[in-house]
């Protein structure tokens, strides 16, 4: 909170009945038999403890989605799907597109923790590691977040039970979808891959705010529809196109995919306080 006449100072007391608040810089200081009291500076009465802020507001889920297009989003896109689209350069495309896969799942996630700690815009660069093995783990953590996310679909699937066809698929996809968020969350607050991997997390996350989780999967899960319909449209507009079709492609996915991780990032600065991240 900040100080009614210094704004670069933190106000530590507030005014008892005027409810001011003040910094150590402005206010009245009263020795009365050797206690020291301190008063408003506006009206004298006695000062105590700041009230208690109120958690943030929810968040503009608009705002959040179009934090990626600006021109440092689109930079970090770009250069991002080119090395993912130069995989097929002889001898090193393999490393290059390790590189581009590393740096958009690390960079997703720093997303997701930037806007959890109230920054505005985007995070800045992301380290993916300066080793294949590094980066490795790096790739290997955003697919470890998709098998569980799709693990329902996944066990039937591979189970070779097909009753129901096309809408057990779906229902079991949409099933991975209410608790994948929660699963990003986890990792982000444990600073682990194995946050991935833990039900338990999983479960107090949502637990502790289960409306605004509710609504937060919602809009998750048009994200995805929107993310399928519009790399579609992409890949039918331009995929065809040697070279370049690819990475434009690739770029206007890696925006829609850090627009996801600002929504769960909003989230998670909604509610900071309560998992502790503030």
């Amino acid at each position: 909170m900040v100080c009614v006449s210094h704004p670069r100072a933190t106000a530590t007391r507030q005014c008892t009945r005027c409810r001011r608040l003040w910094c150590p810089l402005c206010v009245k200081q009263l020795n009365v038999r050797g206690k020291l009291l301190e008063l408003c500076t506006r009206c004298s009465a006695p000062l105590g403890e700041p009230a208690a802020a109120g958690p943030p507001a929810p968040p503009d889920y608009a705002q959040l989605v179009r934090r990626p297009f600006t021109v440092d989003g689109l930079i970090t896109a770009t250069a991002i799907a080119l090395f993912i689209a130069l995989g097929w350069v002889p001898g090193f495309g393999d490393l290059l597109k390790l590189a581009g896969y590393a740096a958009l799942v690390a960079y997703y996630f720093q997303i997701i923790a930037f806007v959890g700690d109230g920054g505005d815009g985007l995070p800045g660069p992301a380290d993916a590691g300066d080793t294949p093995v590094a980066m490795l783990k790096t790739v290997l953590r955003g697919w470890l977040c998709i098998i569980v996310g799709t693990a329902p679909y996944l066990v039937w699937h591979l189970a070779g039970h097909d009753a129901g066809g096309k809408p057990v698929a779906l229902a079991l996809l949409v099933a991975g979808m209410t608790y994948l968020p929660a699963v990003l969350i986890a990792v982000v607050l444990t600073g682990s891959t194995l946050g991935a991997l833990y039900p338990i997390a999983w479960a107090q996350i949502i637990a502790r705010a289960p409306a605004s989780y509710a609504r937060l999967v919602g809009i998750f899960a048009l994200s995805i529809v929107a993310f399928a319909g519009v790399t579609l449209v992409a890949s039918l507009a331009a995929g065809f196109i040697p070279l370049v079709g690819s990475w434009i492609v690739g770029v206007i996915e890696n925006l829609l995919l850090f627009a996801q991780a600002a929504l769960v990032g909003g989230f998670l600065r909604r509610h900071a306080h309560d998992f502790g991240y503030a």
